[in-house]
């Protein structure tokens, strides 16, 4: 874990100095787990929405067996009117239907 947070220092480094590639960027996206949730330095360079809410979600799969989420963080942004959409459009699969299990988290 220690080697992460240095990693991220490195990163921080080479935002501060401009200096940041294109690879440097895609790999502080697949860190941001490890991002602390009051960064909002890391966490707006790694992509991260700024708000996000937490959703059920039935998939319409005609029975197959399919390895797909029951529980999908969104942005935020996303209207309800247009959940449905990105969620096929992300995953792939039809939506039957889908809840919000809470209000927006940070």
């Amino acid at each position: 874990m220690s080697n992460v947070k240095k990693r991220l220092e490195e990163l921080r480094k080479a935002i501060h100095e401009e200096n940041i590639s294109y690879g440097e960027i895609a790999e502080l996206q697949s860190l941001a787990e490890y991002i602390d949730k009051g960064d909002v330095e890391l966490l707006q360079w790694a992509g991260v929405p700024e708000f996000t809410r937490k959703i059920s979600v039935v998939w319409e799969t005609d029975d197959e067996v399919v390895d797909l989420p029951k529980v999908v963080e969104i942005d935020a942004s996303i209207d309800d009117e247009n959940v449905s959409e990105w969620l096929s459009d992300e995953y792939g699969w039809l939506v039957s239907g889908w809840y919000p299990l809470d209000e927006e988290v940070n």
